[in-house]
């Protein structure tokens, strides 16, 4: 049986606690801060119920579910042309962003704002795909034009000018309240709850897991049964007999947000109490 490593020890308490910026102090899931304390999306459980921290661009109110400002932070594009072609077994790549890509949505990138997302490669023609966490990223300034990522596993396929990239940030990266996502309520899906009123440009703690609290309709909870609740557009749940966008129940085309654990029986609603089940 072999010992552990101190890297593979301070994995798992970074899983639980938090993983801290050097030289940081703590911060407690009800304070916020203009300067981060942790890496974007760290994670940090309390009992039942889990934490990931956040950036918020715009304010997030209580009592409703906080937004992804950007659903995806570039759309996709051909690799610039290379010199020689990406091999097997590369850590890095460079990627074209567009003009109206990045979290200002004018072609900039801030360095590592991509730091904890996801790019997906095409090769030529779509022909085979691969997967990669992303790291790092190189800077630049607002202009369409070519940045750097950093992978988290080296490439398995070769890339060329022909292959394509899209990219999305940690869904923590850039977070916001009801009616504020670039996109729209009904494109932007809620990553979690804030447990304490976070303005914008502050560094939070938000819940993604375990037993919430959350503005719910009337009908919550109430008929026998009736347990799995769903984010309506402004962030609050419901049963899923409201109608969402089209006029269609949001049980079949809401994001599923967890199930009752408070109900009443007879004709009255029991505390907002739900088990949210978002990231674990």
């Amino acid at each position: 049986m072999r010992r552990y490593t101190r890297t593979e020890f301070e994995q798992v308490f970074d899983h639980v606690f938090g993983k801290r910026l050097p030289g940081a102090p703590a911060q407690g899931i009800h304070e916020t801060v203009t300067t981060p304390r942790y890496e974007i999306g760290s994670r940090l459980e309390l009992g039942k119920k889990v934490y990931h921290y956040s950036y918020a661009s715009l304010a997030c109110g209580l009592l409703l579910g906080a937004r992804i400002y950007n659903c995806q932070d570039s759309t996709q594009w051909r690799l610039p042309n290379p010199a020689a072609d990406v091999p097997i077994g590369s850590w890095s790549v460079s990627i074209n962003i567009g003009v109206v890509d990045g979290p200002l949505h004018d072609g900039s990138m801030p360095l590592d704002y991509l730091k904890g997302g996801t790019v997906l490669f095409y090769t030529a023609g779509g022909a085979a795909t691969m997967v990669r966490g992303i790291t790092g990223n190189t800077a630049r300034a607002a202009g369409a034009g070519a940045i750097t990522i950093y992978l988290d596993a080296p490439t398995n396929l070769v890339l060329t000018d022909a292959s394509d990239a899209q990219v999305q940030a940690s869904p923590y990266r850039n977070i916001c309240g009801n009616g504020l996502a670039f996109l729209g309520n009904q494109y932007a899906p809620v990553c979690g709850i804030p447990v304490v009123a976070i303005g914008a440009a502050e560094y939070s703690w938000i819940q993604t897991w375990g037993p919430a609290t959350v503005a719910a309709s009337a009908a919550v909870g109430l008929a026998a049964g009736d347990r799995a609740v769903y984010f309506a557009g402004d962030g609050s749940i419901s049963d899923g007999a409201e109608l969402g966008d089209g006029g269609i129940a949001l049980n079949i085309v809401g994001q599923y947000a967890g199930y009752v654990m408070s109900s009443y029986p007879g004709p009255a609603q029991g505390a907002p109490f739900f088990m949210l089940q978002l990231d674990p």
